[in-house]
């Protein structure tokens, strides 16, 4: 399983979400196999971050690392990331340490000798130059923390802490995956934040994109889904039920200018009875297909206060 980028589209009144899971770390297997013949004059050149060229995926089963147990607590980024997540987890069974893994990726932080595994708070760097830092639990994501999408080596620790412009998520955690409330950027500036369910969006939130639209409202599986309202850069705006990411079902379509559509929707289409409200007061009551009046209507004429009625195709009268 890999990570996926899937991009937004806009179709006329519709907002295609990027439903793309962060990241997937299903496959961190790691040996219990250490290297002790590494000293501590290693420790330094270990530190820096040396990490291989980005992989088409950051998943990797690990088949080997080697682990160095620091024996003070004077590392600088040791100390910030603690500074920055404060809650008291020391636990006497853990460790802090520095684990080089054979695929090049690094960690550095809180260690579970118990079971050799990633525990308490860390920071480690990917093989794609992302870097998440953070809580683990069970050698596992778990918890508040950030993984910064980078596109380059970074290689000033300052970098990761105080770096708000790169894409990131930030939020909580659960097995990896992003899950319960948290904020999410792209390179595009898009931006979300809102609640997540085993790595997609699930359930409120709102999304921001580059152009100025906002969508405010439920998501399901990375979907725009359930009742939410969206509001254009030019001012126009739907508030109604949305499936897999279109109009669909009932909702209110407002222009700048003063109209209105107020029915049902298919597909991002006007589609079953709806009621089209025009600024000079004119209104159509009936059927529509397709995005047009067909089907049985009336329509009122303000100038002369009457209602019309017939059989409309393609947005015209047809029939009286």
């Amino acid at each position: 399983m890999g990570s996926s980028a899937c991009h937004y589209t806009k179709l006329n009144y519709c907002l295609k979400l990027k439903d793309q899971i962060i990241c997937d770390y299903s496959h961190d297997i790691l040996t219990s196999k250490q290297d002790n013949s590494i000293n501590d004059n290693n420790v330094n050149k270990l530190l820096k971050l040396n990490i291989s060229d980005p992989a088409i995926s950051i998943i990797n089963e690990e088949s080997d690392y080697k682990i160095i147990i620091l024996k003070n607590k004077q590392r600088n980024i040791l100390n910030t990331l603690y500074n920055i997540f404060n809650k008291n987890n020391n636990a006497s069974d853990k460790h802090e340490v520095l684990v080089s893994y054979i695929n090049g990726e690094k960690y550095i932080g809180e260690w579970a000798s118990k079971n050799n595994q990633k525990e308490g708070r860390g920071i480690k760097m990917f093989q794609n130059n992302y870097i998440y830092y953070g809580y683990w639990e069970n050698d596992k994501m778990n918890g508040e923390g950030k993984l910064i999408k980078f596109k380059q080596k970074i290689n000033d620790f300052n970098i990761i802490f105080n770096d708000n412009t790169t894409p990131f998520y930030y939020g909580t955690w659960k097995n990896n995956f992003q899950d319960g409330y948290g904020k999410e950027t792209w390179h595009d500036n898009s931006f979300y934040e809102g609640e997540y369910k085993n790595g997609y969006k699930e359930g409120k939130g709102k999304l921001i994109l580059p152009d100025g639209t906002e969508y405010e409202g439920e998501f399901s599986h990375g979907h725009i889904q359930g009742n939410g309202k969206i509001k254009y850069k030019d001012g126009r705006t739907y508030e109604g039920s949305w499936t897999f990411n279109k109009m669909n079902g009932e909702g209110k379509f407002t222009w700048p200018d003063g109209r209105s559509y107020k029915g049902t929707y298919l597909n991002n289409l006007k589609n079953g009875y709806g009621e089209f409200t025009w600024p000079n007061g004119k209104i159509y009551k009936g059927m529509w297909v397709r995005g047009k009046q067909n089907g049985n209507g009336k329509l009122y004429v303000s100038e002369s206060n009457v209602w019309i009625s017939g059989v409309w195709k393609d947005g015209k009268r047809i029939k009286k």
